[in-house]
């Protein structure tokens, strides 16, 4: 049985298939870093708070660090060089947008 493949439109009313293999190493080709980054950052962040302020200051930096995670993570993506928005990849078509024929 062959592995399901994804539409790439490359441009518009052209179509192209990669196959899942194909999408697993792109994947793996990718380093995909800055969110786990972002997310053991904010979280040290709170298990300091945590411990050190009292119950009403700690859970306001609680609520500000989970809160903050994704654009904590967009200011790591742009130090490390990760592109997190993914310009240059084309889609894989998994989501239905408005330019899709039927």
């Amino acid at each position: 049985m062959t592995p399901p493949a994804a539409e790439t439109r490359t441009s518009p009313g052209l179509r192209t298939l990669r196959t899942l293999d194909e999408q697993r190493l792109e994947f793996a080709r990718g380093r995909y870093l800055a969110m786990p980054i972002a997310g053991a950052i904010a979280w040290t962040i709170v298990g300091i708070g945590g411990a050190l302020l009292p119950v009403g200051l700690a859970s306001w930096v609680l609520f500000i660090a989970t809160g903050s995670t994704f654009g904590l993570g967009v200011l790591v993506a742009k130090a490390i060089g990760e592109d997190l928005w993914e310009r240059t990849r084309p889609p894989t078509g998994s989501t239905p947008s408005s330019s899709t024929p039927s």
